[in-house]
């Protein structure tokens, strides 16, 4: 895996062989922070994420949200690489909305 690459499948900082014995399928998609690609991975589905996600989205805490959706590893190397809210609600979220087939029609 490459430098900025970072692997971590749930909204928590369990470990990915855990989703995987859980069941809970993922998805990988990529993102452009700051001039650095990160390959990020997330639950394929907002009702596998951990509850939280969805408290904070009905709270309208995005930033929250997201960080409860990567999980922590994944958010603070974003965070490291200097992502902004702009990049976070115009990068980030849309490229895991396609990822998850949001919008689609």
């Amino acid at each position: 895996m490459a430098k900025d690459e970072v692997k971590v499948l749930t909204g928590d900082e369990r470990p990915p062989i855990e989703a995987e014995v859980e069941g809970i399928e993922t998805v990988e998609f990529k993102v452009t922070v700051r001039g650095k690609e990160f390959k990020l991975e997330a639950p394929a589905d907002l009702m596998d994420a951990s509850a939280e996600v969805m408290e904070h989205y009905q709270n309208e805490k995005i930033l929250p949200a997201l960080r409860a959706l990567l999980g922590e590893v994944q958010y603070r190397k974003l965070i490291a690489a200097g992502m902004t809210s702009r990049d976070a609600l115009e990068k980030v979220m849309p490229a895991y909305n396609e990822a998850i087939g949001v919008g689609e029609d």
